[in-house]
């Protein structure tokens, strides 16, 4: 059987060449590529080089806005999500809030938008130079209607999820690699001796810093000597009760230690060698040379004992029984001011993070062992001079006062005022 097909209106002749150069395909400089290319790169006024995403599809679990996308081939490279309330092309792009970037390659995204309202979707190739292409194609990469949400985002559900989470040693440093789902968002450090596998860990690890999510790498300055396990979070998930605690993900599964280095931590225990194996003579003179007369007063031999008339004895004693000397106040911890201030720098930071953490909360032990151990690093003097210091109060507290008076020693040319209430107190026997 045989029919014949008449095209009488012009619409509809246009209409089967649509179909038919969709099916079959355009030629172009560097072969074929599809008719949505051909009619994309005209509507939008660039050039058939520019690569853009198709099929973008939105589906709607309010708030949740899930888009989905094919890329071209042969472009891997990450793609950028845009959300505007209204719609987006060249003259409007400006305005619109960058609602994230995804990994490379990836062909979905999952949008929450911060407020009830109605908002429109671009989903635009990120070029080398982290510039955009900038090709507008309804139905392919952005939306012409806009999608509604009529309810407000939980923090929970605005959290960034962090993945991917890596540490590498680099000399005395540890690097903190990992991936963030959102930016806009502020992410916490958190660093412990143990696994950080539960929120019971959590709540022992010591929080080290806050970094915003679109933040990819931290460095730490852990004490050397120490393995230390690492997790990154949202504090909306702290102050909501809701973390997902996941190895490899957002917390390592495995701990880092920075080695121990090999400078000294004290005075040198070992013998010094004598030059001089015999003593040498030591003269005292007591009587003049030439003259035989006594040498008065002596700056060597101690002043003989002499008895005080009695009526000089019992004005002596009346003073002294009316004289009331207060006994010294107990020590407390200090704080020295150049620690009062932040810094996330190096042998410094870790430092003030003892300062803040062991010392702050009488954990003196803990705090002999981490300030020792960051001892034996090549330091700058005024930071070994106040490690030193907080050693040496740090023994103080522990009961060990002959380590603590040579710790104060240790520190006392560069915090001589600090250091000399704690030494006077060694001395004196105030050690309770």
């Amino acid at each position: 059987m045989s029919f014949n097909l008449r095209i009488d209106r012009p619409i509809a002749r246009f209409s089967l060449i649509v179909c038919v150069l969709m099916a079959v395909g355009v030629p172009g400089p560097n072969g074929a590529f599809s008719l949505q290319r051909a009619f994309a790169d005209n509507a939008a006024s660039t050039t058939t080089l520019a690569p853009y995403v198709s099929a973008l599809r939105i589906a709607i679990r309010d708030p949740l806005v899930q888009l989905t996308w094919q890329n071209p081939p042969g472009v891997n490279g990450p793609v950028r999500v845009y959300r505007s309330k209204v719609e987006i092309d060249n003259s409007t792009i400006a305005q619109a809030s960058l609602a994230g970037i995804t990994d490379p390659g990836a062909e979905s995204f999952l949008d929450i938008p911060p407020e009830p309202g109605e908002y429109y979707y671009a989903v635009l190739i990120q070029k080398p130079d982290n510039s955009v292409y900038d090709v507008f194609v309804p139905f392919r990469n952005i939306t012409t209607r806009p999608i509604r949400i009529s309810e407000a985002p939980t923090q929970a559900e605005l959290a960034a999820t962090v993945s991917g989470m890596t540490t590498t040693r680099i000399n005395d440093e540890v690097v903190l690699r990992f991936q963030s789902s959102r930016s806009g968002r502020t992410l916490v450090i958190f660093r412990s001796t143990s696994p950080i596998d539960s929120s019971d860990a959590l709540s022992r690890a010591v929080r080290i810093r806050e970094v915003p999510s679109d933040t990819s790498s931290v460095t730490d300055f852990p004490v050397p000597g120490i393995g230390y396990y690492y997790a990154v979070l949202d504090t909306a998930l702290l102050t909501s009760g809701t973390v997902v605690l996941k190895a490899g993900e957002n917390f390592t599964g495995s701990a880092i230690e920075v080695p121990l280095g090999a400078e000294a931590t004290g005075i040198p225990t070992a013998s010094l060698i004598p030059r001089q194996t015999t003593p040498l003579p030591f003269l005292i003179l007591q009587e003049g040379i030439q003259s035989g007369s006594n040498l008065v007063p002596s700056l060597i031999l101690p002043t003989p004992n002499a008895t005080l008339d009695p009526k000089t004895a019992t004005a002596a004693e009346w003073l002294l029984s009316h004289v009331r000397i207060e006994a010294p106040a107990p020590l407390k911890p200090v704080v020295l001011n150049e620690d009062k201030v932040s810094s996330d720098k190096g042998a410094e930071y870790t430092l003030k993070g003892i300062v803040l953490t062991q010392l702050a909360h009488h954990q003196w032990s803990d705090a002999v062992t981490l300030l020792s151990n960051l001892l034996t690093l090549p330091l700058p003097a005024d930071i070994r001079a106040r490690a030193q210091f907080y050693l040496g109060q740090s023994y103080y507290f522990a009961g060990k006062y002959k380590q603590a008076f040579l710790a104060f020693l240790l520190s006392k040319d560069v915090y001589y005022t600090a250091a000399e209430p704690w030494m006077n107190a060694i001395l004196d026997g105030r050690t309770d």
